[in-house]
């Protein structure tokens, strides 16, 4: 599964080079100290009341970045893109500093990511506001869900998770209530998006939300998984049985692998209502590969990627089903599905086509699941 997973992943990261060939590696490059500026001092980052010092220190090292991030010349600005983001690397970085960082440079990031700027430059911009990761900083971000380029919504994406990963492993400066919009407006790009590298960026986004257990944040995680469950859900439904494209497959079984863990693995259990909705999802990507299977349109066994894909959506769907179901105090036997399509055996695709068709009438329609029967099986 591992060695599968690799090679889903890289062809995903060969499909998303041709969506930012404008400026890759000037986006995609790290952090570091790349200007004679010199480096904020941890006390300063780290502080949780800013004194009048320590405020005009930030200002000034924020000032000389922005003024190199400003500059046409690419080195330049990319050294203050750097510059800026350094601190923000930072694993002991303030409420403090982001809220005073985020004064200083949001209205700067706004104007530079808006429409008719370098697209260099609004990438960088949706970036940094990112990283920032508070409500005057993302507030931005979602404004260019909706842009006409599609390297400018999958950056907006790649932003919004950017800001979800700040809250789950740092002091967040996000309100729980502003995290929750980014989840919605990802959710859209996600259940609309026709571009499959903006959907596939959205559902990242949407993956790093789920994974936010901090106190207080229960009602985004809640919103993120039940809308990658739901809308994510409606796109495999609507998914050709045909399909050949390995990225918006490993994007739904990115999606299926989250959902599993949140239920099995996660510090806080899922909630009843977001259990039901995980298990529907389940659902959704066993009945995806079964109408495949029934219509003959599956890869043969061990013809490459795509048919290993389709043979973890089924896994990872069952372990949806079997943890919701254990969740929900329902507990039933887990199924083999998965272990049947994988077998190879000359009748392994009907005995799968009449294990799945069971499961989803039975489990998935009866208590205290009770999915509308043709959700599935029609």
């Amino acid at each position: 599964m591992a060695t599968t997973l690799t090679r889903i992943r890289r062809t995903t990261a060969f499909a998303i080079a041709p969506l930012l060939i404008l400026g890759a590696a000037l986006i995609i490059s790290p952090a570091g100290p790349a200007s004679a500026q010199a480096d904020l001092p941890a006390p300063v980052i780290q502080s949780t009341a800013l004194t009048d010092a320590q405020k005009q220190e930030i200002a000034s090292y924020a000032n000389a970045g922005l003024a190199l991030f400003r500059s046409d010349t690419w080195s330049e600005a990319r050294r203050g893109r750097d510059q800026i983001l350094l601190p923000l690397s930072d694993a002991g970085v303030s409420v403090a500093f982001r809220l005073e960082y985020s004064r200083l440079l949001t209205d700067a990031m706004k104007t530079a990511a808006a429409k008719g700027q370098p697209d260099i430059r609004r990438l960088n911009a949706l970036r940094v506001l990112g990283a920032i990761a508070t409500a005057q900083s993302t507030g931005p971000i979602a404004d260019h869900f909706a842009d006409t380029s599609p390297s400018i919504r999958f950056m907006a994406a790649q932003a919004a998770g950017s800001a979800f990963r700040a809250l789950a492993t740092s002091s967040p400066a996000l309100p729980s209530g502003d995290a929750v919009r980014l989840v919605n407006g990802l959710a859209k790009l996600v259940a609309s998006d026709a571009d499959i590298m903006v959907f596939d960026g959205a559902v990242i986004a949407l993956v790093e939300a789920t994974r936010v257990d901090q106190s207080g944040y229960g009602e985004l995680r809640d919103a993120a998984f039940t809308q990658m469950a739901q809308t994510v859900g409606a796109r495999v439904r609507a998914m050709p049985t045909d399909t050949t494209d390995e990225t918006l497959v490993s994007a739904v079984l990115r999606a299926g692998i989250a959902s599993r863990d949140g239920l099995s693995i996660a510090r806080t259990q899922a909630s009843d209502a977001v259990s039901k909705e995980l298990a529907g999802f389940g659902g959704d990507l066993i009945a995806y590969v079964l109408r495949r299977a029934q219509s003959g349109q599956m890869p043969p066994p061990g013809s490459g990627t795509l048919r290993s894909a389709l043979e973890q959506l089924v896994s990872v769907g069952e372990a949806n089903i079997f943890f919701a179901l254990l969740n929900l105090k329902a507990s039933r036997d887990p199924t083999t599905l998965a272990d049947t399509l994988k077998s190879g055996a000359g009748d392994a695709e009907r005995s799968f086509v009449d294990q799945a068709t069971t499961l989803l009438r039975t489990t998935l329609t009866g208590a205290p699941l009770s999915f509308p029967a043709d959700r599935f099986v029609k």
